[in-house]
């Protein structure tokens, strides 16, 4: 193996001189840069380490205050869960005994309807009866009341120019305080107003200070016989107003109405209006207002 060639030195190469002062203090004072320096940089590097150590432990404490408050959310939730868990039971033992009371309600509540159903057949039963003996009452009374009206038929007397009259009883009761008025009436549209007159002055006659005496009459019977002065009148209609009471009732009234007959001379006979009684205004329909 061949060696490699020899490089000859320079010629005019300087000669090796020993360092001087002025170059050893110039080494001196760089290497104090360095030293500064790099101790500068060793403080930044403790400073930095520092700071990271305090970021670590910073780290580490609100790791640990983390972990201290989830345990605490832990703990808290767990309670929370067996809180909720005993009031699931309890809730669910009220359910049972609502669900028990709504049962026994519903058996009360059916119960209750029966007996409702139950007084409301009595009731209507009640009420049937009621009706059927109201209607029972009515037919009796109609059937049993008196029944007081002009003895038929009143008479003409020419020869004292007055008209005979008298009353009769015709139910099955007693009428008491009998009293009757009567007025000659011209036209057929004045009979009304003189009925209404006449009835006036029969209650007139009961409360005024004369206290005329009321007749009594029994079924069947007749009252007294009354005249009526035509003084010198022709008849044309003979009306007038008969009040009376019965066991039933204290205001009975009937109103007639009559004109000379065209073939019994002398004698009355009934109009084709204006008779009537108080049981003939009841029974009429109530006129809407």
């Amino acid at each position: 193996m061949s060696l490699p060639p020899e490089i000859p030195e320079p010629a005019d190469r300087p000669e090796t001189q020993p360092a001087t002062a002025d170059q050893l203090r110039q080494v001196e004072n760089e290497k104090t840069s360095f030293e500064r320096s790099t101790f500068r940089w060793a403080k930044i590097a403790v400073v930095m380490s520092g700071l990271a150590a305090l970021f670590v432990c910073l780290q580490w404490y609100e790791m640990h205050t983390t972990s201290v408050d989830t345990r605490s959310l832990a703990i808290a939730a767990g309670n929370q869960a067996n809180a909720a868990v005993v009031q699931t039971f309890l809730t669910k033992a009220q359910v049972e005994k609502m669900g028990e009371t709504l049962l026994k309600t519903d058996d009360l509540i059916t119960q209750a309807t029966k007996q409702v159903k139950a007084v409301n057949r009595i009731a209507q039963q009640a009420a049937k009866s009621a009706d059927t003996a109201e209607r029972t009452l009515e037919l009796m009374e109609v059937q049993q009341r008196a029944w007081v009206a002009l003895k038929i038929p009143p008479r003409v007397q020419m020869s004292q120019g007055s008209v005979t009259w008298a009353v009769q009883n015709f139910g099955k009761s007693p009428a008491s305080r009998v009293e009757a008025t009567v007025e000659f009436v011209d036209e057929l549209t004045q009979v009304g107003a003189a009925q209404d007159r006449a009835c006036s002055a029969v209650e007139t006659a009961h409360t005024g200070e004369t206290r005329r005496y009321w007749e009594l009459l029994f079924p069947g019977q007749s009252g007294n016989q009354r005249k009526a002065f035509l003084r010198g009148r022709e008849i044309i209609y003979f009306v007038g107003c008969i009040k009376y009471a019965d066991p039933f009732n204290d205001n009975r009234w009937t109103k007639f109405c009559y004109q000379p007959s065209t073939r019994e001379p002398g004698n009355l006979v009934s109009c084709f209006a204006f008779n009537s009684t108080e049981a003939d205004e009841e029974d009429k329909p109530q006129r809407p207002n």
